[in-house]
């Protein structure tokens, strides 16, 4: 854990898993295999076993001098108490919205949705998202993390439902919220991550109802952790 505390290892873990996810479909795909999710849930296994072996042969001695460097606080809970509050009843809120209708921007529906739609439909990877002139719309350029991920969820779920799928954008968000938290407390003060914690979750032009469905929300994750 490198002395990371228990949010910042949360947000690692769904940052890792979102990609261990997208490389798993890959392999099924590859493998002409159907993707579902007990055959996601062996490849699942097989990497984290993996890790395990890994982690066991791993010297700990960093994160012993990371928690021995880790400052002492004595700061009153009341603040970060209520600023937390602030942060929890913004995040409850797009977390209804994101769920209250299917994903309806335009992005999803131009090419984020579109490539994982028919990706978890057709259990492959077509050629013609790339080379067809007719589907210039959907930016063949663009990275595939979010099809995947969005086609991946599909196969644990056996169907592709726009409305339940909308679930990984409020799960990204609350995974960027404890990275800010858990980092500032950490290397700052309880008081800094709660304050930076509301600001991150009252951001209205990250977290609304039109980002559900498309790259920002995950790409603000994964610029948190980088």
């Amino acid at each position: 854990t490198w002395g990371l505390t228990l949010r910042e290892r949360i947000a690692w873990a769904l940052a890792c898993g979102l990609n261990i996810q997208a490389f798993g479909l890959l392999v099924l795909l590859s493998l002409r295999a159907r993707p579902s999710g007990w055959r996601l849930l062996l490849f699942d296994f097989a990497v984290a076993a993996l890790a395990l072996a890994m982690d066991r042969s791993r010297s700990r001695a960093r994160a012993a001098r990371a928690a021995e460097s880790r400052p002492a606080s004595r700061e009153s809970w009341l603040v970060p108490i209520l600023l937390y509050g602030v942060a929890a009843l913004a995040w409850s809120i797009f977390l209804g919205e994101a769920l209250a209708d299917s994903m309806w921007a335009t992005d999803f529906l131009a090419f984020w949705g579109y490539k994982g739609k028919v990706i978890a439909l057709t259990a492959e990877i077509p050629r013609r998202l790339f080379q067809d002139p007719v589907l210039y719309f959907a930016h063949r350029e663009y990275p595939m993390l979010v099809p995947l991920s969005l086609a991946a969820l599909a196969a644990f779920g056996g169907r592709w439902n726009d409305q339940a799928l909308a679930l990984f954008y409020p799960a990204c968000a609350l995974a960027t919220l404890l990275a800010v938290s858990g980092f500032l407390e950490r290397r700052v003060s309880r008081r800094a991550a709660a304050t930076a914690t509301a600001l991150a979750a009252l951001c209205a032009f990250l977290y609304r109802p039109a980002n559900a469905g498309t790259a920002e929300i995950p790409f603000a994750l994964g610029l948190v952790l980088a």
